[in-house]
């Protein structure tokens, strides 16, 4: 019986060795990468999951920060607070002045908070910081101008509004009139000589017309007649043009 089992034995152990996969250290090597990329990808999935939940979180600590902070501007300021978006790339400053400290950047379609309009700049507020922007930043729309209005009613300076626009007003009318005075004196004079004429200026071999462009009527002109011709003398408030034969030869100016 001992014999049997011993020739069995020796029979089946070969067969066995050959029968059975050898697993080299190369696959074993492989399953371990495949095992971890596996587990860094649910890793991953959690982490993404995670990432989400804290975005939304945040969004929603943003937004409870921003109400209570609209909440206590509005207290601050008697109700009075706008939420305006920028036109274009800017910086807060401490002061309402260009060269006061910077606070932060904005950026265009940022939302600011706005308090206060004075002397051409806005009292705005933006995350933690509180300064001044000039209202050159700030897109304008018909809200906001009524916004504007109701700041100078609720101040008291609705008055000195009226006045600044009236102002405004003059120098746009005082404007026009003097593009189309300078195109006219171009059009008649050539754009040199008008150009000149339009800035009140005077030389040699300019024309009596043109010096009545130019400095206006005269106080008082005198006139040489002879062989020669006609001389005049133009007298203006420290100036004398001289003409001979409708021709600026000479002046005499104190101020030149």
């Amino acid at each position: 019986m001992k014999f049997f089992l011993a020739v069995l034995f020796l029979i089946f152990i070969p067969i066995l060795l050959f029968t059975t996969p050898i697993i080299t250290a190369q696959e074993i090597g492989k399953n371990q990468i495949e095992n971890l990329n596996k587990a860094k990808q649910r890793l991953e999935s959690v982490i993404k999951v995670k990432q989400d939940s804290l975005i939304l979180i945040n969004q929603q600590i943003d937004r409870f920060t921003q109400e209570n902070l609209f909440s206590k501007l509005k207290a601050q300021s008697g109700g009075m607070v706008f939420k305006a978006t920028i036109k274009m790339s800017g910086k807060i400053r401490k002061d309402s002045n260009p060269n006061a400290v910077v606070l932060t950047l904005v950026n265009e379609n940022d939302t600011v908070l706005l308090t206060d309009f004075i002397d051409d700049y806005w009292i705005v507020n933006k995350g933690p910081y509180f300064g001044y922007i000039n209202e050159m930043f700030i897109n304008k729309t018909p809200d906001l101008k009524t916004f504007k209005d109701a700041i100078y009613e609720r101040t008291g300076r609705m008055a000195l509004k009226m006045e600044e626009e009236k102002a405004e007003r003059e120098k746009a009318t005082l404007e026009k009139r003097t593009q189309e005075r300078m195109d006219r004196l171009i059009k008649k004079y050539g754009k040199e000589n008008g150009e000149r004429i339009s800035y009140g200026e005077y030389w040699i071999g300019m024309s009596p017309e043109m010096a009545t462009e130019s400095l206006g009527n005269p106080e008082t002109i005198n006139h040489s007649v002879g062989s020669w011709g006609v001389n005049e003398q133009w007298v203006y408030p420290s100036l004398y043009l001289y003409f001979d034969n409708g021709v600026l030869t000479s002046y005499q100016s104190s101020n030149r």
